[in-house]
């Protein structure tokens, strides 16, 4: 927008979502403990008219990036059916979220420099809190729920700011089946998220359907169903490495099939 027409430039992107995410986790990870570092951010763009600007152009923008320290607990019991886990953390958090509209392109300069109008930055501790029970045999079925951020891990600003930066409670629930032979496995998963209405409140935004049929333990083919809309993907897995590639959608309007969001997935595990 600098090298051209700025009005231009926002009603080209009109109803164009952007997002733009990545993250970095490193550990050493026992059988029952580890101990990590995790640095990841997201940016995220969305021009669309406004009644609230008699119908013009509005930028709205958000960012956040997230540098954290965790320390992990984990048991199994009764002969390996029961996990249970925890993760205690302690983050440094920065969020960003700014808007304006057309009628305010003139002073879009120093608005952008006036960091302190729309960014909040702050440190806090938190803790989640996870179970899973799992069958064996040929059949697997598998039981999960998880807690992030138990009772809301609140960030202590560094300077006073109207940005929220905690991190709401989210519950979540999956199910898994898992038929076996000596060579193959495939597996069906249902997860249900955001269980207490946190974040969203639409029923279809919270369901995730899929399915996955890998050969060997190396390679996989993944599908199904994000928020109703459908999901693809592959992975190699040589034990100390895996990759994984996939598309899925993601639904930033309020409902289902008002705005959705076409992304791509890129994952390296390495483990030493």
């Amino acid at each position: 927008a600098e090298e051209a027409d700025v009005i231009k430039t926002m009603r080209q992107a009109v109803g164009k979502h952007h997002t733009l995410a990545a993250g970095n986790f490193t550990g050493i990870l026992l059988r029952r403990a580890a101990l990590g570092v995790y640095g990841g951010g997201t940016v995220k763009t969305l021009v669309s008219k406004s009644e609230d600007e008699g119908g013009l152009e509005v930028l709205d923008a958000y960012a956040d990036q997230n540098l954290m320290l965790t320390f992990s607990l984990a048991e199994s019991f009764f002969s390996d059916h029961l996990y249970l886990g925890v993760t205690a953390k302690y983050l440094e958090r920065t969020v960003g979220e700014l808007s304006f509209g057309l009628s305010d392109v003139a002073d879009a300069d120093a608005l952008i420099e006036d960091q302190d109008q729309y960014t909040g930055k702050g440190k806090g501790t938190g803790a989640d809190f996870g179970l899973m029970y799992r069958t064996q045999g040929r059949m697997r079925f598998s039981f999960g729920a998880t807690v992030k951020d138990i009772g809301d891990t609140a960030v202590i600003p560094d300077a006073e700011t109207n940005v929220e930066l905690k991190l709401r409670q989210t519950v979540n629930v999956g199910f898994s089946l898992e038929p076996r032979t000596k060579t193959s496995a495939i597996k069906l998963l249902a997860d249900f998220r955001d269980v207490t209405n946190r974040y969203h409140n639409n029923l279809l935004k919270k369901v995730h359907l899929g399915g996955e049929l890998s050969v060997m333990d190396f390679i996989g083919i993944m599908g199904g169903l994000h928020q109703g809309y459908p999901t693809g993907g592959l992975y190699f897995d040589i034990r100390f490495l895996r990759l994984d590639l996939g598309m899925y959608t993601m639904e930033v309007g309020e409902r289902v099939g008002a705005r959705p969001d076409q992304r791509f997935v890129f994952r390296l595990q390495v483990a030493l």
